[in-house]
């Protein structure tokens, strides 16, 4: 999944409906816990969600590993398609986005052994 360009990762997580069918998009941030497909729990720390200085820190923290939400269940990024992913939500951070509804609301999580995990929620 690391060599697939950030909008593709977010087309593939999109669910394949029948024409009619209807799809809720989870948001994990709605929580103070969520539970990835692998049955690992997540606990999220604070309440708001994360002003860009403290994203970016996070974010640049060795290990972490970055969920985004966004048209279908929440997936992983990786390598060049998590650099566009960063890429977009700085552009919409800069104001450089010509769509004011488009956001990006972001939390950090930690499962019990202390690995961290930023969650990106992205909306339009």
């Amino acid at each position: 999944m690391t060599d697939m360009p950030y909008p593709t990762v977010c087309e593939a997580a999109a669910p394949d409906l029948a024409e009619g069918e209807s799809f809720e998009v989870p948001n994990p941030l709605r929580g103070r816990t969520w539970t990835d497909e692998r049955g690992v729990a997540w606990r999220r720390r604070g309440q708001e969600v994360l002003t860009p200085n403290r994203a970016r820190k996070v974010l640049a923290r060795p290990g972490v590993t970055v969920m985004h939400v966004y048209l279908g269940m929440p997936h992983e990024h990786a390598g060049r398609n998590l650099s566009g992913l960063l890429a977009e939500v700085e552009k919409v951070w800069a104001g450089d986005e010509h769509d004011p509804m488009h956001t990006f609301d972001i939390a950090e999580f930690r499962d019990e052994d202390g690995r961290v995990m930023v969650m990106i929620a992205e909306s339009c």
